[in-house]
């Protein structure tokens, strides 16, 4: 088996690139340790982030500026995200970045 990360998304195929799709919106938030309302705000803001990406088209996402070097790949099937420090904040900011969306994350709300 042979484990690789890409840091060129021109080194991605269309399907691996799908993978990273798929995984993007399949992943799930963890409250671990938000208030109940900070939480709430933000998990909404994943979800209509999911379906943003659910209706876009693969070709007119924006790879160039999305940092891909933390998926873990085995054998061209990616198999992992590696989390530097929260899984919550990076996925998200990963969806943000593919739908060319300037990131904003306001915790208290507003």
């Amino acid at each position: 088996m042979k484990d690789q990360f890409y840091s060129n998304h021109g080194d991605l195929s269309l399907a691996q690139k799908q993978q990273i799709v798929d995984y993007l919106i399949a992943d799930r938030m963890s409250n671990y340790g938000y208030d109940w309302k900070t939480f709430k705000r933000m998990s909404s803001h994943r979800s209509r982030l999911r379906a943003m990406l659910r209706l876009a088209d693969i070709n007119k996402l924006d790879w160039l500026e999305t940092d891909i070097s933390r998926f873990h790949f085995r054998d061209g099937v990616l198999v992992d995200y590696v989390v530097a420090q929260s899984c919550n904040e990076e996925i998200t900011r990963k969806m943000r970045a593919l739908l060319a969306l300037p990131f904003k994350w306001n915790l208290r709300g507003g």
